[in-house]
Parts: C-alpha cells; sequence; structure tokens
C-alpha cells in the first residue's frame, strides 16, 4: 500500500609543521577519511502491508554487510501515519515522518510512501527494489566519502544518557551531523491492522535521533544522546553520519557499539 501525503629547516618552515599538525594528526586518526560507505535509509510501518518484504530484504544485506566488514550503515525509520488504522507501530514516531517529508520537499516529490529507500540521502525508490537496491549499493561503494567521519568512544553518563565521542575532516559549509541510536529488537506478533496475525522483525531501527551543525573543516567534539527508558540497554549501537544540509546528500559515516 502506498500513501501520499501533499503538504614544514628555516624558522618559516618549522612555523608551517606547527600549523599543519592539527589537520595531519586528525586526517591520520581517522581510520575513515576517504573510504566508501553507503547509508541505506528505509522509511517503513507494522501498519502497511507491502513493507515486511522490504523490512527482510534490509535485514539480509545487514547481515551481508556484517559478513563481509563492508561499510553498510542500514537504518529502519518507523513512520506514524499508519497508526490510524488499527496498529500502532510500537516504533514510530513523528520524528521519522519528518525526516521523510523534508527528503519529499527537497527532492520535489509531491508526498511521501513505504516502504521507502533513500541511499546516501540522493536516490529513493521501493525499498523492496532488491536488485535497484544492490546497484545503488555497489555504486556508492566505489565513491569515496565526501568527509572523514569516525566515533572513537561511547560513555554512558547519568540519567541514561549516552557521551559520544566523534571526530571529523574536511566538512564543507553547511554540513550537519546526525546521530541516530539504533537496536534490533525481539520480533513481535501484530494483531491488528493490514499485517494482523503477522509476526514481524526489524534491522536497526532508529530509537533515538538528533541532529549538529558541523563547524567547516576538521574538527573533534562530543555529544549527549539520551537511551529511551523503555528499551532494552544490550544490542545497542550508534550510527552517525554527515549531511549536507541543503541538497541532503550523505557524505560521510561512522558507527560504534554501544558497550
Amino acid at each position: 500500500m502506498v500513501v501520499r501525503l501533499v503538504p614544514i629547516l628555516t624558522a618559516a618552515a618549522v612555523t608551517l609543521v606547527v600549523l599543519l599538525l592539527p589537520h595531519s594528526n586528525a586526517a591520520a586518526k581517522n581510520k575513515s577519511a576517504g573510504m566508501p560507505f553507503v547509508v541505506l535509509e528505509l522509511f517503513t510501518s507494522q501498519g502497511c502491508s507491502s513493507c515486511p518484504p522490504a523490512d527482510q530484504l534490509l535485514r539480509k544485506l545487514a547481515a551481508e554487510a556484517r559478513r563481509d566488514k563492508a561499510r553498510v550503515f542500514p537504518l529502519s525509520f518507523h513512520v506514524d501515519y499508519w497508526n490510524y488504522i488499527g496498529w500502532r507501530d510500537p516504533y514510530s514516531g513523528k520524528t521519522a515522518t519528518s525526516r521523510q517529508k523534508l527528503y519529499a520537499q527537497v527532492m520535489g516529490e509531491r508526498g511521501v510512501y513505504t516502504p521507502q529507500m533513500i541511499v546516501n540521502g540522493k536516490v529513493h525508490f521501493p525499498g523492496t527494489r532488491e536488485q535497484q537496491l544492490r546497484t545503488a549499493i555497489s555504486r556508492s561503494l566505489k565513491s569515496p566519502a565526501q568527509v572523514g567521519l569516525t566515533l572513537s568512544k561511547i560513555e554512558r553518563a547519568e540519567g541514561n544518557q549516552l557521551v559520544i565521542h566523534y571526530e571529523y575532516t574536511d566538512a564543507p559549509t553547511e554540513s550537519l551531523l546526525r546521530v541516530a541510536l539504533v537496536n534490533t529488537p525481539d520480533a513481535n506478533y501484530v494483531s491488528t491492522g493490514e499485517n494482523a496475525g503477522s509476526t514481524l522483525s526489524h534491522t536497526n531501527v532508529v530509537r533515538a535521533f538528533r541532529t549538529l551543525e558541523l563547524k567547516a573543516g576538521t574538527g573533534s567534539a562530543q555529544t549527549e544522546l539520551g537511551v529511551p527508558p523503555d528499551i532494552s540497554q544490550t544490542n545497542l549501537e550508534i550510527i552517525c553520519f554527515v549531511q549536507d544540509k541543503s541538497t541532503m546528500h550523505i557524505l560521510g559515516a561512522s558507527s560504534l557499539s554501544v558497550r
């Protein structure tokens, strides 16, 4: 089912070395600088009868990426606009819906639909199209990242807060850092709605999400992200990516498990 919503020996030489060191050290430490990657964003819902095959496909591709140690970063964003037809998706929220609508606006689309797959913030198509998705992934993994991004450490703090330490290189102006907390929850039974009687599984469900502005160039910083109290404190991962504010193109990505 598809829904449309309108809506550097000289003194001078020594000085030059000193000036270059911060960027050089950061670049050397940033192991992901220039490495190809692909961010997959699946907009889905347990209330949509067309979505389970897309969820299964994302799950399969995520398993293949782990096996092959590929820099593939899958994200499941569960929208909330299907909740009215009899089943409230437990992972749904306005954050996902708002993000999908922003993509539609930037891409010049008249509305949104599920299941929708967006690859590196550049192209979109129905999330069930496996060959098209594999082609998009293969193409993305041949292109170097424009921004190097590394998550160096994640610390647990009081109040279910995670402190995320990150470093980046070559960020252009108008860059945003997206920070997503994901987990792969246990399968759950759906008793009503279009998928009534089905037991559904999902991969890398986005449970918390925030956006930060990045200073252009190279830098390092930390940020906090809260863990919702109603989810397991295990099986958690942080996926971060740098995104152009205007085009929504994704320029670099990294991830780290929460210990």
